[in-house]
């Protein structure tokens, strides 16, 4: 339920067409099935957060996921990147 409100929220800037990063924390990673706690997967941030969802702010994601990511954007004239 908190993916989906989640996911809702955050298409209002979707629709707005207004850029946003989402991080991860922790909590949004669960355990590999079978292995230690120390392999983590962001299974439920992927399949609500994919790459494809966020425009060509959207830098590029270091993984088959969008949690390692950056955006860039202007403001003021100047040109950002995080």
């Amino acid at each position: 339920m908190e993916w989906l409100g989640a996911s809702q929220a955050h298409k209002t800037l979707d629709d707005a067409g207004i850029p946003y990063r989402v991080t991860t924390g922790n909590h949004d990673y669960a355990p590999v099935p079978g292995e230690s706690r120390r392999r983590r997967v962001a299974t439920r941030y992927r399949s609500f957060f994919p790459p494809s969802r966020f425009g060509t702010w959207h830098g590029e994601h270091f993984s088959s996921g969008s949690e390692t990511n950056y955006i860039t954007f202007n403001g003021g004239g100047r040109d950002f990147w995080s």
